[in-house]
């Protein structure tokens, strides 16, 4: 679905991700095993084949060990010479309000690359590049940013590492506050002992060997009572421990978690490093993957994971992930202008049917709308029952007939 020209003048092999292992991890890059695994491509036709470019994203977790992407360059960076850098950028819909905490990503080049460092473990990497992140809350969310910056290599390297590196002050503090967390808890399981010994050793001064009946009841009472008191007493005293305990933590946690720790899903394509020659070009333009027209005026494209709850209209949220593709799309082509169209099963009455559909149609247009499109690039359709893809004797095929297509 796509073309492009080799030019070794792009350091950076399977700058977009394209290329594909058997396993199907984008070829050349590593990636620590971690929490998350976040390459992916952006949408698929009605016969499942891909149709949009993949993208690559990071779970950014300041100042924790966070994910990061690398591989090795087509030939090293050389310290001392000028260089080219561009990439693209996406911020998911759910991180964009903490973005502005993010404010940069960085790039690196290591000389070395035995094997991919566990995500748990920090890289301790000079950023070679720093690219600023628009944040601003006075702008329109942008969907792709572009960056683009011309540096002069400060170090030589083999491997190009993406991802997000702190200097040692920030580690340093960070460890300080991580081991008064892990002191405080510690004092506070060693007062719960010795609370829990202080009380064990008590006992009841009982009464001579009762011997009637009612001397034994009254004894018995008096045990219930003392070690329903003791409890109540060592309960609060836990509480008072607890809640002193709790809020030294909570000041060390206003320390790091407030400027230091947050979590940001930042998604990358379209890289490229280039030496800058003599008359200060480069051929990053070049090298970039060039994207032939992937839609065709009047074919139908299916739009994958669009769920609502039974005869209902409300989208689940498990729909936006495919909806926020089409978004990108349209964004990618401003002047395209697309129908959704909703379809049922034989379920209900034809005349239900086409109203559900038309209704569900209608609620994507109202989610594509409500992230700015403008409404004169959207229609719907709900066409009911009539234009199964497949039969309806069977669940699966009432499944599949359940569609939103665009």
């Amino acid at each position: 679905m796509f073309c492009y020209t080799i030019n070794a003048q792009n350091l950076i092999p399977n700058p977009g991700f394209e290329e594909r292992m058997k396993d199907g991890r984008p070829s050349f890059w590593k990636q620590p095993k971690g929490d998350f695994y976040h390459y992916e491509h952006m949408l698929v036709d009605t016969n499942g084949n891909e149709i949009s470019n993949y993208i690559h994203g990071l779970c950014t977790i300041m100042p924790l060990p966070s994910e990061f992407l690398c591989v090795k360059l087509k030939k090293p960076i050389i310290a001392g010479k000028t260089y080219h850098l561009k990439v693209k950028t996406y911020v998911k819909d759910e991180n964009w309000n903490r973005i502005e905490k993010l404010g940069h990503f960085e790039c690196a080049v290591l000389p070395y690359y035995e094997q991919v460092t566990p995500v748990r473990i920090r890289i301790k990497a000079v950023p070679l590049a720093i690219f600023e992140i628009d944040s601003n809350p006075e702008r329109p969310r942008p969907f792709w940013q572009y960056h683009s910056l011309t540096f002069t290599a400060n170090t030589s390297g083999d491997y190009f590492y993406l991802g997000r590196f702190h200097d040692d002050f920030t580690y340093s503090l960070y460890d300080s506050l991580i081991s008064i967390k892990e002191r405080l808890i510690k004092e506070r399981e060693e007062k719960y002992n010795e609370i829990r010994d202080s009380f064990s050793k008590l006992k009841i001064e009982l009464p001579e060997q009762a011997t009637s009946k009612k001397d034994i009841k009254k004894q018995k009472q008096l045990m219930i009572s003392f070690i329903d008191n003791k409890r109540k007493e060592m309960q609060a005293a836990f509480s008072d421990v607890q809640i002193k305990t709790n809020n030294e933590l909570d000041s060390v946690n206003k320390l790091y978690l407030d400027p230091y720790y947050f979590h940001v899903r930042l998604y990358y394509d379209d890289l490229c490093l280039a030496e800058v020659r003599n008359d200060n070009s480069c051929d990053c333009k070049d090298t970039m993957y060039k994207y032939k027209h992937k839609f065709e005026v009047g074919k139908t494209y299916a739009l994958r994971n669009i769920n609502f709850d039974l005869d209902k209209y409300i989208l689940l949220p498990q729909s936006y992930v495919e909806l926020n593709n089409l978004l990108q799309i349209l964004h990618e082509y401003p002047k395209m202008c697309v129908k959704i169209m909703g379809h049922t099963d034989n379920q209900n009455s034809e005349a239900y049917n086409i109203i559900l559909s038309i209704n569900r149609a209608k609620a994507c247009v109202k989610y594509l709308t409500q992230k700015g499109i403008n409404p004169n690039r959207l229609t719907w359709q709900g066409y009911g029952e009539s234009v199964p893809i497949t039969t309806n004797e069977t669940e699966e095929g009432k499944a599949a007939n359940r569609r939103v297509e665009f």
